[in-house]
């Protein structure tokens, strides 16, 4: 877990400023988003542009882990929610996360990770296939849906 508590842990110069800041997959391990977000507006430069990427929690993915958590089937909700990731945004929440810390949203694209890259858990052959082929379709209606696992935002620093 990262503890983000005072000085930003991306060895960003403290008298350089940046024209680009790309955030990937961190700001749900960051225990002070307000914090993050503002030491990053900090580093950029007048008209600098932020890229963050994280996941959706409005995403057919993490609806359909909520739902099989309620009907008393909790491993995928406990991968999703496991105790690393501290926040959880929707497009909305990040976009006003953004706004409320002084940047101007620029695009939002919503997309999935490579299915390669998912670390998907089972404990035999059978449950592995249902797995990979249930988040395939899962990925598929998302994107068709708009609700894809991850959402990635261009901001400007206004």
């Amino acid at each position: 877990m990262v503890k983000f508590t005072g000085s930003i842990s991306m060895r960003l110069s403290a008298t350089v400023q940046y024209d680009f800041v790309v955030s990937l997959a961190t700001i749900e391990h960051v225990d002070n988003i307000d914090l993050f977000v503002n030491k990053i507006f900090d580093k950029l430069q007048k008209n600098g542009y932020l890229f963050i990427m994280t996941m959706n929690d409005d995403s057919c993915l993490y609806k359909c882990a909520r739902l099989l958590f309620k009907l008393g089937l909790p491993k995928a909700f406990n991968r999703l929610y496991d105790k690393h990731h501290l926040n959880h945004f929707s497009h909305r929440s990040l976009k006003k996360l953004l706004k409320s810390n002084g940047f101007k949203i620029i695009k939002i694209y919503k997309h999935n990770a490579p299915k390669k890259s998912l670390d998907i858990e089972y404990s035999n052959a059978i449950e592995y296939l249902i797995n990979v082929v249930a988040v395939k379709f899962l990925f598929l209606i998302g994107k068709i849906s708009g609700k894809t696992y991850l959402q990635s935002i261009v901001a400007q620093k206004d």
